[in-house]
Parts: structure tokens; C-alpha cells; sequence
């Protein structure tokens, strides 16, 4: 008696890649929590004079410019809905606090904004409006990439 093969189109290798990726997900994803802020959101009105009208990369680097003389990190466990931009600015804070200057400056000019929950810290990835590349920003460090046409 001969065998019958059954063809369905789908190979048994990408099946049982797809099974791997899907479980990698599964384990992996509940360590992340990522939220994405819309602009109308914005907590307060933080407009830098010299950062306005620039290219992403360059408004990244003008925002960090501007928060490096007052970077003070140090861990505050205080409530997100407590935060204040000039008590931060004075009193310094930790990565949740940064993440919320920068999040409100990048929004009042603009950009979007999502902080991306990792297991104990926070950071900031800010896009422009026509989604042509993303920059990460951590305390004061940042990295900007440009996607290909």
C-alpha cells in the first residue's frame, strides 16, 4: 500500500519555527510593558526655544543638552501622578522621573512619545510625526536611527 503525503503548503521546519517564536513571546513578553503616550496627553507646556523646528536626532540632542546641567539621578519613590517638572529639575529623581521630562518636552514639541517598562527601569523612545526613525533616550544617554526609504 502505498503512502499518501498530505501537502498543505506549509512546511514542518516553519511550523516549528513559528511554535518557537510564539513561545518566546509567551515567556518573554509579560517582562515588558510598553504604553505609548498620544500628544494631546501632555501634563505640562515645556517648549525649548532652541530645540524648535529641528530634525529628530537633533531635537534629542538638544533635549538632553538642556537636562544635563540639572541631571541629579537619584531613586524617589513618589507616584507618577506627583510629578512636577521644576521640583525634578531642582530635586533631581530617577529613570520614571526622566522619562516624564522627557516625555513632556518631546510632546510639547511634537514628537511622540512611549516609555518602555523594563523589570525595574523606564526609558523614552520618541518618533516624529512622519514615523522616519526612532531614538531611545536613558537618563543621558540616546541613540537615534533612521529608517531606509
Amino acid at each position: 500500500m502505498k503512502k499518501k503525503n498530505l501537502d498543505i503548503g506549509i512546511s514542518l521546519p516553519y511550523i516549528f519555527s513559528m511554535l518557537l517564536v510564539f513561545s518566546l513571546l509567551f515567556i518573554f513578553l509579560p517582562h515588558f510593558n510598553i504604553t505609548g503616550v498620544v500628544r494631546n496627553e501632555v501634563v505640562a507646556d515645556v517648549t525649548l526655544s532652541d530645540c524648535e523646528n529641528l530634525s529628530l536626532d537633533k531635537f534629542v540632542s538638544c533635549m538632553v543638552n538642556y537636562v544635563t546641567p540639572f541631571y541629579n539621578y537619584k531613586i524617589i519613590h513618589q507616584s507618577p501622578d506627583k510629578y512636577n517638572f521644576s521640583d525634578i529639575l531642582l530635586n533631581g529623581g530617577g529613570c520614571s522621573e526622566y522619562t516624564y521630562i522627557y516625555e513632556t518636552i518631546s510632546l510639547s514639541h511634537g514628537f511622540n512619545h512611549t516609555k518602555v517598562y523594563i523589570p525595574e527601569h523606564v526609558f523614552s523612545v520618541i518618533t516624529d510625526i512622519n514615523h522616519s526613525g526612532y531614538c531611545i533616550v536613558d537618563g543621558l544617554d540616546y541613540n537615534c536611527w533612521r529608517f531606509k526609504e
